[in-house]
C-alpha cells in the first residue's frame, strides 16, 4: 500500500506537480507555473466541456463541470493505452459534434501541433455556444516535440489576432514565466535529455543531485530580479469568449 502511495504521488508530479515536484521532476518550472495559471481559471469551465486535443487528459480532476468530453485526432488512437476508448476522435479538420454544443472548450498546448489552424480554430468557435468560454495555453519558448507535427510557436499577440479572426473576444493573456525562469527550464530540459536514461530510478537520482539545484537556484534568482514584462516566457494563456 505505501508503494502504490509513492507511485501515485510520484505520478501525480509529471503534469500536476506540488512544490515537491522539483525533488522528482526534470521540467518542474514548465509544468508547475502552466498548472498554476490553467488552475486559477478552470472556474470558467462549465457546463459541458470539451477537452480539444485531450491526450491523458492530465487536467481533468480539476475541472469542475457537469459533462467531460474528450477529443483528438484519429491518428493518435493508438497512443493512450486503456484510455484510447474514452475518447472521440476526428479527422483533423471536422470535429463531429452539432453547432453550439459545448458551454466551454479546453486546449491546452495543442495548437502549435495542428497545421490547418485557421480551419480548427473555426471549428472550435462553431461548436462552442454564444457567450461560451474557451481557455488555451500555447508554448512561446520550447523545444520542439511530437515531430515531425510541431509547427509554430505563438506571442501574445499572435494567438490574439487568431482568436479575434474567428469571432472571439480575448478577456485575458497571462505569461507563465520571467525570462530567468526560462532560461533555467531550457538548461535543465537540455540536461535532462543528454544525460536521462529507462531507469526510473537512476533519473530520480541524478534529477535530486544534478537538476534539483539548478531549477531552486534559478526560481530563486527569479524571485529577485525583477521582469514584469516577461518578454520571454515559456507560455502563454488565454481565456477567451465567443460573441
Amino acid at each position: 500500500m505505501i508503494g502504490r502511495y509513492i507511485y501515485n504521488l510520484l505520478k501525480k508530479q509529471i503534469y500536476t506537480p506540488s512544490i515537491l515536484g522539483i525533488l522528482v521532476n526534470p521540467l518542474f518550472i514548465i509544468r508547475y507555473t502552466l498548472f498554476k495559471y490553467l488552475k486559477s481559471s478552470f472556474q470558467y469551465l462549465t457546463g459541458k466541456v470539451l477537452d480539444f486535443g485531450c491526450g491523458f487528459s492530465p487536467y481533468k480532476n480539476y475541472i469542475n463541470c457537469d459533462e467531460y468530453v474528450r477529443v483528438d485526432i484519429a491518428s493518435t488512437y493508438n497512443n493512450f493505452g486503456t484510455l484510447k476508448d474514452t475518447i472521440i476522435y476526428y479527422d483533423g479538420k471536422t470535429l463531429p459534434f452539432k453547432d453550439e454544443e459545448f458551454d466551454s472548450i479546453f486546449c491546452t498546448e495543442v495548437l502549435e501541433h495542428i497545421p490547418n489552424i485557421e480551419e480548427i480554430t473555426s471549428e472550435l468557435y462553431r461548436v462552442l455556444k454564444s457567450k461560451g468560454i474557451i481557455l488555451i495555453s500555447v508554448p512561446f519558448t520550447w523545444d520542439e516535440h511530437e515531430v515531425p507535427n510541431d509547427f509554430r510557436r505563438f506571442t501574445q499577440f499572435g494567438i490574439k489576432l487568431l482568436l479575434e479572426k474567428n469571432g472571439f473576444n480575448v478577456i485575458n493573456i497571462k505569461k507563465t514565466t520571467k525570462t530567468i525562469h526560462t532560461i533555467t527550464q531550457l538548461l535543465t530540459s537540455a540536461i535532462y535529455q543528454a544525460i536521462f536514461t529507462h531507469n526510473q530510478y537512476f533519473n530520480y537520482i541524478i534529477n535530486f543531485i544534478l537538476i534539483f539545484p539548478l531549477n531552486s537556484f534559478g526560481l530563486m534568482l527569479g524571485w529577485i530580479i525583477s521582469d514584469k514584462k516577461k518578454r520571454q516566457p515559456l507560455n502563454i494563456i488565454v481565456l477567451a469568449e465567443k460573441i
